[in-house]
């Protein structure tokens, strides 16, 4: 469980996902506007949405503990 101090973060985190999880079920795509583009995920650039107070594209955001936990997996 993770505590928002701030309900206005917290209620903002909690619409972007539900807005990306209806854009993934209508259409198979998660990305919505306002939301930063979301690119299909690929072993290449492993791009992933950071939800939080800010939404952010990040390439390979877990890169240090998948190489730390599989070194031999690229």
């Amino acid at each position: 469980t993770t505590t928002t101090p701030n309900p206005y973060v917290r209620d903002g985190l909690a619409a972007t996902m539900h807005a990306s999880w209806i854009s993934f079920i209508r259409t198979g795509d998660p990305h919505h506007a306002p939301m930063p583009r979301w690119d299909r995920y690929d072993r290449d650039s492993r791009t992933t949405m950071a939800l939080d107070s800010v939404t952010t594209a990040v390439g390979d955001l877990a890169g240090y503990w998948r190489r730390l936990h599989h070194p031999a997996t690229p």
